[in-house]
């Protein structure tokens, strides 16, 4: 197969749009249908349904899709160690975030990243964790900053920051230097409307 023609596949998919693909390609809208086309002709059946609101993909398109994701991925490693042999790294890589408080430090990493490595292009995309853990999966994004979740996955700890908790002067936890998240949440369970603290503690715990 074809790696331009699978990547245009791929972005036309995953933008909903010829044009929009096209214009993630630097190339024509005619020419990308053209090279749709003559994909559809060398598999011997039709990928994607077209309509006025764009293009969704057909059911024998979706069975082949995570094959063809595969297979524009592996082109790219492939890539990538060249140029890592030739000192002249450059290409794309695509992280998800779910956390807000994330981003901002993300970005700041991003920026530095790019002064060394100017020919990468790194592209950030916020999302909810369940479904950026699917991109990876579905090779999509290349990693994701997310709640830790069940599955055979690799995970990194990131940061380990300090928890602070605020009491009032009386609260019977106020005079000691430091508690653990156990007393924290009996300390919670007498007050329900504190419940959603509890739960936010519980996420602190998973964030990978």
């Amino acid at each position: 197969m074809d790696i331009d023609r699978c990547r245009a596949l791929i972005y036309a998919i995953d933008t909903g749009s010829l044009s929009a693909a096209a214009g993630k390609l630097n190339i024509t809208t005619s020419g990308i249908s053209k090279m749709m086309s003559t994909f559809e002709h060398e598999i011997g059946f039709e990928l994607l349904y077209r309509n006025r609101g764009g293009v969704i993909p057909t059911k024998k398109c979706l069975d082949i899709l995570p094959s063809i994701r595969q297979l524009v991925e592996q082109n790219e490693m492939c890539d990538k160690l060249v140029e890592t042999i030739s000192e002249q790294p450059q290409g794309r890589i695509k992280i998800g975030c779910a956390h807000h408080a994330y981003l901002s430090w993300l970005g700041d990493i991003t920026k530095e990243f790019q002064k060394v490595y100017s020919k990468i292009e790194i592209e950030l995309i916020h999302d909810y964790s369940s479904n950026l853990l699917k991109s990876v999966e579905n090779h999509e994004i290349d990693a994701c900053i997310i709640s830790k979740r069940e599955g055979n996955h690799k995970w990194i700890p990131l940061y380990k920051d300090e928890l602070v908790a605020w009491v009032s002067e009386n609260h019977k936890l106020a005079k000691k230097n430091s508690i653990s998240i156990e007393q924290l949440k009996k300390s919670l369970l007498s007050q329900p409307m504190l419940v959603r603290i509890q739960i936010m503690l519980e996420s602190l715990k998973n964030i990978t």
